[in-house]
């Protein structure tokens, strides 16, 4: 199974981790975006909750919050998903290209526009009145993809950078985590302002394919390269391939990764604490 921010979203996917480098101590991921399920509050306080904030009703999220978990909110800033309360609303000439708003698959949209950042922004402004303490974002390789030609990073880069400060402004130590295809976040490179990203296939491929030593260190140089150290890094594996889970781990947390693997539940290894 594919860890991907379009399509049908997997219904829970749990990542335990410890020792980010955030304004608060995580312990660990709770992905849950079409259902609720009580046992999601069987979760530990301290640990993370990504929630859908169309989905969970403010009961659920007040519980998880008494249970002294971490509710995160999920965000797509580049692409429309059908059915979205705060852009349903939205002229498809606003949100689309002239003839590129596609009839299947994922709908980038302009999201360079004001009107989308202000759609952006409202919807910020729910999920703090909702008591969410972030937002998990997704859709950033937009720019690659709304077009045959790439657009100015420049322009995806200002739209993290804004959506920080509106959530600085609205969650006091509120925190941005992200997810894309690593050709996106190398070209948004290290002036993305954010806290922690997801990246995939870094020791297997689909399928548990085992990825070259000399292909998984091709990666690696253009991670180091691309990232700061204070951006916090994840690896997402499938354990099936030859490599098995324990070395993947053991590399993978030498290397400053936290090792994730699927298929379902996805779990990150947790480091000991110092």
């Amino acid at each position: 199974m594919k860890f991907q921010h379009s399509g049908k979203v997997p219904k829970s996917v749990i990542l335990l981790v410890c020792m980010l480098v955030l304004p608060i101590q995580l312990q660990a991921w709770i992905l849950s975006l079409d259902h609720w399920d009580n046992q999601l509050l069987n979760a530990s306080p301290g640990e993370i909750l990504v929630l859908d904030p169309d989905v969970v009703t403010p009961s659920q999220l007040a519980m998880a919050k008494a249970k002294g978990l971490i509710p995160l909110a999920w965000l797509n800033i580049g692409a429309f998903e059908p059915g979205r309360t705060f852009s349903d609303h939205l002229d498809p000439k606003v949100l689309f290209l002239p003839g590129k708003a596609p009839k299947e698959g994922t709908q980038w949209v302009r999201f360079y526009t004001s009107s989308w950042r202000k759609v952006l922004r409202e919807r910020v402004r729910e999920i703090a009145h909702a008591g969410f303490r972030g937002v998990f974002v997704t859709g950033l390789e937009a720019p690659m993809q709304i077009t045959d030609e790439p657009l100015p990073i420049a322009d995806m880069i200002a739209l993290v950078a804004r959506l920080r400060t509106w959530v600085n402004a609205q969650i006091p130590g509120g925190m941005l985590l992200g997810f894309g295809p690593l050709p996106a976040l190398k070209a948004l490179g290290p002036d993305l302002p954010i806290h922690g990203l997801v990246f995939s296939g870094i020791w297997s491929g689909p399928m548990g394919k085992t990825l070259r030593p000399w292909d998984r260190d091709a990666l690696l140089k253009v991670i180091n390269a691309a990232f700061p150290s204070h951006i916090k890094r994840f690896s997402l594996d499938d354990p099936g391939g030859r490599i098995p889970p324990a070395t993947i781990s053991q590399s993978a947390r030498r290397l400053g990764f936290d090792p994730a693997f699927i298929p379902l539940p996805i779990r990150i290894i947790r480091r000991p604490l110092p």
